[in-house]
């Protein structure tokens, strides 16, 4: 029974564990979430994370963001959501040698502050 009882305790340990990751996740998504709002400064030049598979998401949320850096990037689009969410604060966006690139909202004007 011994071992029965320990490989039980190992099974529970590693579903606690595995709780505990989803809540860490959780209050880490919440924190950045928190902190977006703030943000007036991004920038993702050179990031190789941005692709045509990996647009950046989010950027909705980002309400007081003045300057936003995308050079260098695999972007294929700029989702008109992100135009949406950044409202008229936006003054400065940086495309340059996005080469992927073909074509930036139709909502880019909304844009006033660019």
């Amino acid at each position: 029974h011994a071992s029965s009882s320990s490989s039980s305790s190992s099974s529970s340990n590693s579903v606690v564990d595995k709780h505990l990751a989803s809540i860490s996740r959780d209050l880490m998504k919440r924190f950045i979430i928190g902190l977006c709002p703030l943000l007036d400064r991004l920038d993702l030049d050179s990031c190789s994370q941005l692709s045509h598979r990996h647009h950046p998401r989010g950027l909705e949320l980002l309400h007081n963001l003045r300057y936003l850096a995308l050079s260098n990037t695999g972007i294929t689009a700029l989702p008109s959501s992100a135009i949406k969410g950044l409202g008229g604060k936006l003054e400065r966006l940086e495309v340059m040698h996005c080469e992927e690139l073909r074509a930036l909202p139709e909502n880019i004007g909304q844009l006033q502050a660019l």
